[in-house]
């Protein structure tokens, strides 16, 4: 462990994940960065997650580089994350939190790019790598996109890899699925102890977050060399209810909590259009009562949502968000958003 490195906090979340666990875990303990400490949040697993990790991990958790926290019930990832996070934060040593997704496997420089990445500009407050797919061969994720629809997308998602996206770049916001960030960003854009939004449950809190960071003024970074492989969708399975129905809620409360309002009244007809397309989208694959019960939801909970949106806005915003979003007024493939 080198003292003039900075503390790196990594935080896993695990729900019923335990078939992912060790190609996660042995990828994290043979990192080339010295100075961090793992977080395996478990969300009241039913497969013996925690009995497996216990049996097999006593050298990591006796020594204090892995930590367990066992849940009572599923928080969910963002909520989960945040568990983990206000732990690792307790400790004043650490300067970055690391989210890593169970179901995933890292290259051994992974955390060493990201953190020397982000610490070259003190106004950096996140960073994500290259996310493969397990084939290693396309792409998962190189960074996310926003739209003045209120769309995202995940930069490069299935495009096979051919070393289109070797250079590092600043981009829009990061996937949480496997980042970085910087302590003093996480502090800034917090909501009454929250940096992932605990009513998003799973899905889009990435994006809720890289926009708050963005507003505050912080910077997002794409590094290539720092390459996780990912299972998408490893834990929830494609497609299912549970995926459509959380990204169809918080892609509206995005709008509600999150946009400013003169970006909202400049693109509205936009917004409106997208979310119109991804009702239609999923009507069409016979989904409809799934995403209107999502939009439904997200409405009863604008009150909350406006409240939050106060607090955060209170803050100061120190950037126009028209300035760093993508350009085309719609992703190029569709309106509705890839799903992982």
């Amino acid at each position: 462990m080198d003292p003039n490195e900075p503390h790196v906090s990594v935080i896993v979340v695990n729900w019923n994940g335990k078939h992912f666990l060790k190609p996660c875990l042995d990828s994290l303990f043979c990192q080339s960065y010295g100075t961090y400490d793992v977080f395996l949040v478990d969300n009241a697993s039913s497969d013996r997650s925690v009995d497996f990790v216990q049996k097999n991990y006593t050298g990591e958790i006796s020594s204090g580089k892995l930590k367990m926290i066992c849940n009572n019930k599923n928080y969910g990832f963002a909520e989960g994350n945040n568990i983990g996070i206000r732990r690792a934060l307790e400790n004043r040593q650490v300067r970055f939190i690391a989210t890593l997704n169970a179901d995933t496997i890292a290259d051994a420089n992974w955390l060493e790019k990201l953190v020397e990445s982000t610490n070259r500009d003190e106004k950096v407050g996140m960073c994500q790598g290259k996310i493969l797919l397990m084939d290693g061969r396309k792409i998962d994720s190189t960074g996310l996109l926003f739209y003045r629809s209120s769309t995202w997308q995940d930069r490069g998602e299935n495009e096979e890899d051919v070393h289109q996206y070797d250079s590092q770049r600043e981009i829009f916001g990061v996937c949480a699925a496997a980042a970085v960030y910087r302590r003093e960003m996480l502090e800034d854009v917090a909501l009454d102890g929250e940096f992932f939004d605990s009513d998003f449950f799973g899905y889009v809190e990435d994006i809720d977050l890289s926009i708050r960071g963005r507003l505050r003024g912080w910077k997002a970074i794409y590094e290539p060399g720092a390459v996780v492989y990912h299972q998408r969708g490893g834990t929830t399975g494609p497609q299912t209810k549970f995926l459509i129905y959380h990204t169809g809620k918080n892609n509206l409360l995005l709008v509600f909590k999150v946009l400013p309002t003169s970006f909202i009244t400049e693109n509205l007809p936009l917004i409106l259009l997208s979310q119109a397309g991804e009702i239609a989208v999923y009507a069409r694959r016979g989904r409809l009562h799934t995403i209107l019960k999502a939009k439904l939801d997200a409405i009863k909970m604008l009150g909350k949502m406006l409240l939050k949106r106060g607090k955060f806005f209170e803050k100061g915003v120190k950037l126009n968000l028209n300035d760093v979003v993508e350009k085309a007024l719609l992703p190029p493939v569709s309106a509705v958003p890839s799903l992982p």
